[in-house]
């Protein structure tokens, strides 16, 4: 929901003209060194997270991926002996057809403490010539603090509450996955068009943008150059 407001403030130009967005993604350590350690030393933390935040920006705005910088740093996860990034940084130089561009910044880290309120750390910040808007996505509004916890709860994404009157399930996760198989019913019943899906729904050809930006993040990573997409 926070997610398609920025979108609706960004086409009806509440934010003007586009000029940088800052994102910062972070986990805990326990995700590369116990959830995640079968396969954490083959992917990085952009790759499996960072990436994500590329293809929001794809989706709220009408730039494309142009060009990118990426620097990394290995410490404490080699020491551990997981040989992948503690930490990257990505810049990233957005294009649209009329020559109009901003850039992002995306920080990313695989070794937030454990101690973190939550199991991801996610800010982004979009700043236009007539307004900014900063949405905290861990933080949604509902924290527990007892005496065995202190974590920020996303009652959003998917939950199962279970009350008097019954047992109540909801949230924009299964909502996705709801979309998801209407869609399909509506395409296997000549209901929608593949073009149609393509515009207004997530699909492989959205993600095409973004698979280019981590083929050029893995190549400007280990040349330190900035490599275009």
């Amino acid at each position: 929901e926070a997610n398609l407001n920025i979108k609706s403030l960004i086409e009806n130009n509440k934010l003007g003209d586009l000029q940088y967005a800052s994102i910062a993604y972070s986990q805990k350590k326990i995700i590369p060194e116990t959830v995640f350690k079968k396969w954490s030393h083959k992917s990085n933390v952009f790759n499996y997270l960072g990436v994500h935040y590329v293809d929001l920006l794809k989706f709220l705005t009408d730039f494309k991926p142009h060009e990118l910088l990426a620097f990394g740093q290995k410490d404490y996860l080699v020491r551990k002996k997981i040989n992948t990034y503690d930490s990257i940084q990505v810049i990233i130089k957005w294009l649209r057809k009329d020559g109009k561009s901003f850039v992002s910044t995306h920080l990313t880290n695989w070794i937030d403490p454990n101690s973190s309120s939550a199991m991801s750390n996610q800010i982004i910040s979009i700043i236009g010539s007539k307004g900014r808007i900063d949405s905290n996505q861990k933080n949604r509004g509902l924290k527990l603090n007892d005496e065995q916890n202190n974590f920020d709860i996303n009652p959003y994404f998917s939950s199962t509450i279970s009350l008097k009157s019954g047992l109540n399930i909801f949230g924009y996760g299964i909502r996705s996955i709801q979309s998801f198989l209407e869609n399909v019913y509506k395409l296997n019943n000549s209901l929608t068009s593949l073009s149609h899906l393509n515009k207004n729904s997530p699909s492989f050809e959205n993600c095409i943008d973004s698979v280019k930006v981590i083929e050029a993040f893995e190549k400007t990573l280990k040349t330190n150059k900035k490599i275009k997409v």
